[in-house]
């Protein structure tokens, strides 16, 4: 887990994070109970290939169709919703392009698709790339979310569908993946997307020693145009008992937030700090980054003043959950987030992990279809790639 220092810079968002070992500390901490959860893509059919690739002593996840490339970057042209009618070509080009230090976004209206720039495996061998990224993309994806709010996508454009549009057409580091699929950062903040799941925990004790407990489950859902929202698993009717009460009380008081994202309980033993899990929701995406900052920055009490354009609820010890689902042999496996093929094989009893072992494959959610990843069949390589929801794992 990583070191939480006691005044961090309010849009700092560090890069490198070592997720396996950070999720695995954060779920135990938090005792993550692992459920089942539905992924929203339902397409079977297959689509290109990914692959892991070595450069410079890092892995990099490769998507499938992307070729080499010379020099420190490299483009995709990708469509992305429609360009709105009510802007000219030159409108389009003026008011909808993004210019980073690492990753670019300009509209080809001609072409009705959009070109991306992002660094190439050169690019990410450079120590200033990598250390830098995790801001960079973090200020990208927000300057994503100004253009989507002037309908430079078009007005049904959801924002999670762009950024699952983004990552899939760029490469990056493997053990990074969190952080471009669910912009992780290493303060424990996640941005909620469609298909996570929250559990919620109630503890009932008595005399010192738990006596029972009650549990509710709440699903991420899509919100086109823009965010995501909360919805009970299941009909509201089984939200019982006081876990079933928080989970109504968070879906009720979050309705009107599109953007929401969880903080993740921490404890640092270096600073004796310690962080209650939060789930913050906002208006808007500027309106969510000033209340993250402003908790990363003076703690727990900036949650509970909150504004008139966010929300933000503050949970005891282990009573909130990130869940991910990966489905093995066609069933669903229960998994948090941050895990490994690798801990998944290496966690299977001979004759079964040896078999694993030669014939497993992954498959990953790829623009509403599935890419096959392709990897070297060793424990080493296995452990580079980390799991996220919706994949699929089978060996024969």
């Amino acid at each position: 887990m990583p070191d939480m220092p006691s005044d961090p810079p309010a849009s700092e968002y560090p890069f490198g994070i070592d997720a396996p070992k950070y999720f695995i500390g954060a779920c135990l901490f938090l005792g993550i109970v692992l459920l089942s959860a539905c992924h929203r893509v339902h397409s079977s059919s297959l689509t290109g290939e990914y692959s892991l690739q070595e450069s410079s002593g890092l892995t990099l996840l490769v998507p499938p169709g992307l070729g080499p490339t010379a020099g420190q970057t490299h483009t995709s042209e990708l469509p992305i919703g429609t360009f709105p009618n009510d802007f000219s070509a030159e409108e389009i080009v003026t008011r909808c392009s993004i210019h980073g230090p690492l990753f670019e976004l300009a509209p080809l209206p001609a072409q009705k698709r959009w070109r991306l720039q992002f660094p190439s495996a050169e690019g990410w061998s450079t120590p200033a790339t990598y250390e830098s990224a995790g801001n960079e993309w973090m200020s990208f994806l927000r300057q994503v979310a100004e253009r989507s709010s002037i309908g430079c996508f078009g007005k049904d454009a959801a924002s999670g569908e762009i950024q699952d549009r983004l990552v899939a057409a760029m490469l990056f580091p493997a053990d990074e993946a969190l952080i471009f699929y669910y912009s992780l950062s290493s303060y424990g903040l996640v941005d909620l997307h469609p298909g996570m799941q929250i559990e919620i925990d109630s503890a009932n004790t008595g005399a010192g020693t738990a006596a029972g407990s009650d549990r509710a489950l709440l699903a991420v859902q899509d919100r086109s145009p823009v965010g995501v929202s909360l919805v009970p698993r299941g009909p509201r009717k089984h939200l019982r008992g006081e876990a079933g009460a928080i989970a109504a009380n968070v879906v009720e008081r979050f309705e009107e937030y599109p953007f929401l994202r969880l903080m993740l309980a921490q404890e640092s033993p270096e600073t004796e700090r310690k962080q209650h899990a939060m789930l913050i929701g906002a208006k808007t995406r500027d309106a969510s980054d000033e209340l993250a900052g402003k908790i990363m920055r003076d703690g727990e009490r900036e949650c509970v003043q909150g504004s008139a354009a966010t929300t933000c609820l503050i949970f005891s010890d282990g009573t909130v959950s990130l869940l991910s689902t990966v489905t093995v042999n066609g069933h669903p496996g229960l998994y948090a987030p941050g895990i490994t093929l690798g801990q998944v094989i290496g966690s299977l009893n001979s004759p079964l992990h040896e078999r694993a072992m030669e014939t497993v494959t992954v498959q990953r959610p790829y623009l509403g279809n599935y890419a096959t990843i392709r990897f070297d069949h060793n424990l080493s390589e296995m452990r580079k790639l980390i799991l996220i929801n919706g994949d699929r794992i089978s060996w024969k």
